[in-house]
C-alpha cells in the first residue's frame, strides 16, 4: 500500500511541476531466453549484461528519483542467477515489484517468487495453442509454474497475446484463473522492435471482425466481473488498434520508462532498440531517464503496459479504480495463509498436463453417481 500512495504522489509531482518522474521503471534484465516463440526475436540481441552491483546501482537511482513500481523482465530474467538477490533489493526499497516469465525455471526459484508482488505469466490458450506459439512442453511449465505460485499464495497475472490462433480460447485461460486465484491479462499482437518480420505479425493478427468480437466478449466479462487484471477503459481503448484514428496521450519518458540489459534507457520498452539512447552508466540513470523522451519515435502502440500505465497516471477514475481493486484484494490474499487449491481443481490440472486422474477425481465421480442415484 505504501507504493501505492508513492505512485500518486509521483504523478502528482508531475503533473504540477511538469518535469518528468520515473514512477513506473521496466529493467529488462538480460535478452537470453530459454524459448523461441514465433512472434519475438529478441534472444537474438543476447550479449553484454550489466553485473548485479550494476543492476542494484540502477534501482537505487531510479528509487531516488522517484521510482515506485518496478518490473522485471527479459528475455527470460529467470535466467540470471542473481534475480533472488536482485528481487530482494527492490522490495527492501518498499517497490511494488513483479517478474515477466514463460514459467520453465519457476521451480528453480521458488524461494525468489514468493517475495514477489506478482509474476506475470505468458498463456496463449489451452496446450496446443501455446506450444504452437512457444514449442513443445512450454505449456506443461507454464502450468506448472501457476499450480506452484498458486500453492504459496503468490499472486498470478496471466499475460495473452491474442492472435489468429487463441481468440476463440480467452474463455479457457480465464476459466484456468479463476481456478488458481490468477488475474489474466490479454492485449492484441502488435510490431516492436523484438517483433519477427512485419508480414509475419500480420499473420498472427485475427481479423479485424473477430478481433473486434473477443474485446466485446473481454470487455463484457469484465463488467461482469470476471477475473481479468485489465482495465474496462483498455478494452475500449484497443478495439480500435489504429493509431491514427485511436490515439492517445503518451507518458512515455515523462511518467514510466525502460531499461535495457547494458544500461541504456528507453522511455518505453518498445523502443529498447531505438538508436542513441542515453547511457544510464555514464550519465546517470536519473538523467538517462529524462533525455529519454527525446526518443520517441513509433507509430502507436496497443501494449497493455503502456496504454493501462497511461491511464494510469493520466488518473483516469475508472483505471484508477480498477487498481485499487487490484490492491485491495491482493492485500487481502497476501494476509491469508498459503493454502492449495482445491483437490479437485488440482486434479483437472492434473488431466490438463496428461497425467492420470488422482484419487480426488475417484472420490468426486463416487460422490457424483450416488447423488445421481439418490
Amino acid at each position: 500500500m505504501k507504493s501505492a500512495v508513492r505512485t500518486l504522489g509521483g504523478v502528482l509531482r508531475s503533473r504540477v511541476t511538469g518535469k518528468p518522474v520515473p514512477i513506473a521503471m521496466t529493467m529488462a534484465l538480460t535478452y537470453r531466453c530459454n524459448l523461441r516463440c514465433r512472434y519475438c526475436q529478441i534472444w537474438k540481441e543476447a550479449g553484454d549484461e550489466l553485473s548485479t552491483r550494476q543492476v542494484l546501482g540502477a534501482i537505487d537511482e531510479l528509487h531516488e528519483a522517484g521510482m515506485c513500481r518496478l518490473g522485471l523482465t527479459g528475455g527470460e530474467p529467470l535466467l540470471r542467477p542473481d534475480l533472488g538477490q536482485i528481487v530482494a533489493h527492490a522490495r527492501g526499497l518498499g517497490l511494488f515489484t513483479t517478474v515477466f516469465t514463460n514459467g520453465a525455471l519457476v521451480p528453480e526459484q521458488l524461494d525468489t517468487m514468493r517475495r514477489l508482488d506478482a509474476v506475470l505469466l505468458s498463456l496463449d490458450g489451452p496446450r496446443e495453442v501455446h506450444d504452437a506459439v512457444r514449442g513443445k512442453g512450454a505449456f506443461d511449465a507454464a502450468l506448472r509454474a501457476m499450480e506452484l505460485l498458486c500453492r504459496e499464495g503468490v499472486p498470478v497475472w496471466t499475460n495473452t497475446v491474442l492472435t489468429t490462433h487463441n481468440v476463440e480460447h480467452v474463455g479457457f485461460v480465464l476459466d484456468l484463473a479463476r481456478r488458481h486465484g490468477a488475474l489474466a491479462a490479454f492485449q492484441p499482437v502488435f510490431e516492436h522492435s523484438y517483433s519477427v518480420k512485419g508480414e509475419r505479425v500480420e499473420e498472427l493478427r485475427a481479423a479485424e471482425e473477430r478481433y473486434a468480437a473477443v474485446v466485446d466478449r473481454l470487455l463484457a466479462l469484465k463488467r461482469s466481473g470476471a477475473p481479468l487484471l485489465n482495465s474496462v477503459p483498455f478494452f475500449e481503448y484497443i478495439r480500435t488498434p489504429r493509431w491514427e484514428q485511436n490515439p492517445r496521450r503518451c507518458l512515455a519518458g515523462q511518467r514510466y520508462g525502460a531499461v535495457s540489459p547494458t544500461g541504456r534507457v528507453a522511455p518505453c520498452p518498445i523502443l529498447l532498440q531505438a538508436a542513441g539512447l542515453p547511457d544510464g552508466r555514464r550519465i546517470g540513470y536519473a538523467e538517462a531517464f529524462r533525455r529519454s523522451a527525446r526518443h520517441i519515435r513509433c507509430a502507436g502502440c496497443y501494449c497493455i503496459a503502456t496504454v493501462e500505465s497511461d491511464l494510469l497516471f493520466s488518473l483516469d477514475p475508472r483505471t484508477v479504480l480498477n487498481t485499487a481493486g487490484h490492491l485491495v484484494r491482493q492485500l487481502a490474499r497476501r494476509r491469508r495463509a498459503p493454502a492449495p487449491p482445491p483437490a479437485l481443481d488440482h486434479c483437472m490440472a492434473s488431466v490438463a498436463l496428461g497425467r492420470e486422474p488422482c484419487a480426488a477425481d475417484e472420490r468426486a465421480d463416487a460422490i457424483e453417481a450416488g447423488a445421481s442415484g439418490s
